[in-house]
């Protein structure tokens, strides 16, 4: 999917916080966007998925203009935003069922994407059971799951150790090599933008 920004400008209130921005993403392209906080690069990332609309300009998904939401585009907050009260494989198995997917073929599905996010014998365990570390790897299993074409990345390791951010960039690596998304991340941490 080609991702285009069209002179995108937005503000809140009175306080513009993206003015004239262009950029055209090709598919399979991954582009790190860093900078300071404040600088509107998840704002850039939320209009991208269609959870908020420019003031000007428009972003368009393969031309057409994006209006909305669309499992195609999938975005990973820093936060995993898991479900407490479903274990990690229903966590992971939502993201098919809420595309009708069937539950008992969601279910093998999130079992699979959780054996590739080193999540395998943790299937039945809920988010408070397991670690940080564990829960953001659940909510990267449950970012790949649907294959989105797009994937939009705002500090999905920004909380976490060094140890297990090294660990999961090289997890994230294998799934976009094997999956081919366009990714947009957001980062603060240069290191982690030139090794991905």
């Amino acid at each position: 999917m080609i991702l285009t920004f069209e002179n995108i400008r937005k503000q809140f209130g009175d306080l513009p916080v993206l003015e004239h921005f262009e950029g055209t993403f090709a598919p399979g392209e991954l582009v790190a966007l860093v900078g300071p906080s404040g600088c509107g690069k998840s704002t850039l990332l939320h209009l991208a998925a269609g959870l908020d609309s420019p003031s000007g300009g428009q972003v368009c998904a393969d031309g057409r203009p994006v209006q909305g939401p669309d499992p195609r585009r999938m975005l990973m907050f820093q936060e995993n935003a898991l479900y407490p009260w479903l274990s990690l494989r229903d966590n992971v198995a939502m993201a098919l069922e809420l595309q009708k997917v069937g539950r008992r073929q969601a279910r093998s599905q999130a079992v699979q994407w959780l054996g590739k996010v080193q999540l395998a014998g943790f299937e039945h365990y809920f988010p408070h059971q397991v670690s940080g570390g564990m829960r953001q790897r659940c909510a990267l299993a449950r970012a790949f799951i649907a294959q989105p074409e797009v994937l939009l990345l705002d500090e999905p390791f920004g909380a976490l150790d060094a140890l297990t951010r090294m660990t999961l960039q090289d997890v994230l690596l294998t799934l976009i090599r094997e999956t081919g998304p366009t990714v947009l991340l957001v980062t603060h941490d240069v290191d982690e933008a030139l090794f991905l």
